[in-house]
């Protein structure tokens, strides 16, 4: 269980702490940036801030990011971010400022503004 991201030199800091790597992971209370996990450990509650160059973001479990991300998101559960230049896939909510390509998910989407598709039980664009 966790949440990865892709991308080429991607940085993004969590919990206060800049990470920079191809592949950054959030497993077990770790990170692990292109397969080297890093000192020290996350607490339950983790703030992610995505600064440059995230194509792809995946997790297991919720998706909270202040920031924007240049690429697409797919979460089992919700997604919570600022604006997403590709698409975002939730099993249950989406809540974000701008999508720029297709919105999913199994329950709701809560959007300024969608570019491209959107699918899920309520939708509500502000």
């Amino acid at each position: 269980m966790g949440i990865n991201f892709f991308g080429r030199n991607s940085k993004i800091v969590i919990n206060g702490k800049t990470y920079v790597g191809n592949t950054i992971i959030t497993q077990n209370g770790q990170v692990i940036v292109d397969g080297k996990v890093q000192d020290g450990t996350l607490d339950d509650k983790v703030r992610i801030v995505v600064e440059c160059n995230v194509e792809r973001i995946t997790s297991t479990e919720d998706i909270h990011i202040e920031g924007d991300v240049t690429g697409s998101i797919e979460s089992d559960t919700s997604v919570n971010c600022n604006n997403v230049t590709g698409n975002v896939k939730a099993g249950t909510s989406v809540n974000c400022n701008n999508i720029g390509g297709n919105a999913v998910s199994g329950t709701s989407i809560n959007c300024n503004n969608i570019k491209g598709n959107a699918t899920a039980k309520v939708i509500n664009r502000g």
